[in-house]
């Protein structure tokens, strides 16, 4: 936060930060505030030289708003900055690990808002992405061909391209992170996982599409009996199934918990190519832009920090 800060006031850059949620931008508010005051203290900390305050004379200003596919951008900049009547009529469209469909929806901001002249977006949680030709439970059922939907470019349009909620949950988990964490828990949550499925199937359970265990945290080395007591915390298991009922069920799948681990490091291997092609469906709609200059992937941070390195930067004409 602080060299953001730096950077933004040294080059004079006016920024202007949008976020849905009203609270997160009262604490950014707060925290640039808290920092500017204690910007000396805080330049002699990171070896930069004394100062009362930032150089330059950018901004930094934070905004609740709502973006989305329909938003006014041209609006939203003028009314964040009321004060001002020579408001800069260009500017960097940046989005930081915009969620799902909202990464879609600000490539075709940027195709259409001609204010925004140039692009770095990067996107996350491709889970939530919504996609024109899955046939799967899980389609959304809009109009295939939207442009804010998975494929967006014309190439994957023309072959009707679907990828399916799995594969897209594959194309947001991080290698690095997995193997930094050790391959074993993953391959004891998983385990554990199917085991359960396996165990509620014999009592006549079938989970739904929005039945979601979610994550139980099994590096404290827990049982498969305590795995099943912290599940039935976020949904429902008939009291009937019972601890041995528990054991019984791990025992019979145990000599699996191997090919489950082949399972998981190829599905770890395949993780970087399916986000590759909801990357590269992306920058190729842009390139199929005729005011879109030219499109570049950069890979922006450490995947261990950050699993989402990749950013989209573009520009146009």
């Amino acid at each position: 936060m602080f060299n953001q800060i730096e950077h933004i006031c040294r080059y004079g850059l006016s920024v202007l930060g949008l976020e849905l949620s009203s609270a997160n931008v009262a604490a950014a508010r707060v925290r640039t505030e808290r920092m500017i005051k204690q910007w000396s203290s805080l330049c002699r900390s990171v070896g930069h030289e004394s100062k009362t305050q930032p150089p330059g004379n950018g901004s930094l200003v934070f905004s609740s708003c709502e973006v989305t596919r329909n938003s006014d951008l041209d609006e939203i900049v003028a009314d964040s900055q009321p004060s001002k009547s020579n408001v800069d009529d260009s500017y960097l469209l940046c989005g930081l690990h915009t969620c799902g469909s909202l990464g879609n929806d600000l490539l075709d901001i940027f195709r259409r808002n001609s204010s925004a002249k140039a692009l770095v977006a990067i996107g996350c949680c491709y889970h939530f992405m919504a996609e024109a030709y899955s046939h799967l439970p899980e389609a959304t059922g809009e109009v295939a061909g939207d442009n804010c939907l998975f494929p967006m470019s014309s190439y994957l349009n023309s072959i009707r391209f679907s990828l399916g909620r799995t594969a897209r949950m594959l194309a947001s988990q991080s290698p690095e992170r997995i193997l930094l964490s050790g391959i074993e828990t993953s391959v004891q949550s998983m385990f554990f996982r199917a085991v359960l499925q396996e165990l509620l199937g014999r009592h006549g359970v079938h989970l739904g599409s929005l039945d979601r265990v979610g994550k139980i945290d099994v590096t404290g080395g827990i049982d498969f009996v305590q795995y099943v007591a912290a599940a039935r915390r976020v949904i429902t298991i008939p009291s009937e199934i019972s601890d041995d009922d528990a054991r019984a069920c791990l025992a019979d799948f145990e000599s699996l918990k191997s090919t489950i681990a082949v399972i998981i490091l190829i599905r770890v291997m395949l993780a970087p190519c399916l986000e590759q092609i909801v990357l590269l469906d992306r920058a190729l709609f842009l390139l199929d832009q005729k005011n879109v200059a030219d499109v570049h992937l950069v890979s922006l941070f450490s995947p261990v920090v950050s699993p989402r390195t990749w950013a989209i930067c573009a520009y146009k004409n």
